[in-house]
């Protein structure tokens, strides 16, 4: 029905907007990107499959509004396309898992025991500048090390994790509420992206928590009292290191 085809429509739209900005924004060179023909393979597994279901393209990949097919398979099949992407953007890792939670929405958990000092993962995002990162919310925006006033934005200034990085847990790592500790910190290193690695052990199904630190000005939800922000960053330590050797020539 009309009904089933517009939510199709809807959701092909999103899914081809999810290629346009993974190809046309700047993703970190040492993040996992897309490769021309990875998209060519599965844009054109979508025309066959639509082809197959009475769907028809045009040459820009709009849905013609006179098709007439199977939506239902249609959306099974965007839902496909769409986890096939961000498997290759951000491969999925089970060691972790996400869960909504009452108190704190999306949480990030330990599917089993995990070492202190494991990585946990790189925060993925799109690279903005300061001015475009001002337009945003800065709920989930995160320093680059080394590059002042760039930052990683999973949301490109929005407040929703963009679907390209929904394998990304840790975007949805939350701050320990009160009566709870962190138990991850951030590593920073030049020309990388942003890690975050465990503080600590961690057993089955233990939430990950990570203090954003005092300069994280959009916090509107009470958190643990005594929080040290705990960060590596190469940058800061090179720069250390540098002036320590020349103070302690003079």
């Amino acid at each position: 029905g009309d009904d089933g085809m517009e939510e199709c429509i809807h959701k092909w739209t999103q899914f081809r907007d999810m290629l346009t900005r993974i190809d046309s924004e700047n993703l970190e060179k040492t993040f996992a990107r897309l490769d021309p023909s990875d998209v060519n393979r599965i844009m054109e597994g979508c025309r066959e499959a639509f082809l197959s279901f009475g769907i028809r393209l045009d040459q820009e990949n709009k849905i013609l509004p006179d098709s007439f097919g199977n939506w239902d398979q249609a959306k099974l099949t965007i839902q496909s396309a769409t986890a096939s992407v961000r498997s290759l953007v951000v491969p999925l890792d089970d060691r972790f898992y996400q869960n909504n939670t009452k108190e704190r929405g999306i949480s990030v958990f330990a599917s089993s025991f995990i070492p202190k000092d494991s990585l946990v993962g790189a925060y993925h995002g799109y690279i903005l500048s300061g001015f475009k990162a001002q337009k945003g919310s800065c709920r989930y925006l995160v320093p680059l090390s080394g590059r002042e006033l760039y930052f990683i934005d999973p949301t490109l200034v929005g407040d929703d994790i963009l679907p390209e990085f929904a394998n990304n847990h840790p975007c949805r790592i939350n701050e320990p509420p009160p009566h709870h500790t962190q138990n991850c910190r951030w590593v920073r290193k030049i020309g990388q992206p942003t890690e975050i690695w465990t503080s600590a052990d961690l057993q089955k199904d233990d939430e990950l928590f990570i203090y954003y630190g005092d300069a994280y000005e959009v916090r509107d939800y009470p958190i643990a009292e005594n929080l040290k922000f705990d960060c590596i960053d190469e940058h800061e330590e090179n720069l250390k290191k540098r002036y320590g050797a020349i103070l302690s020539i003079t």
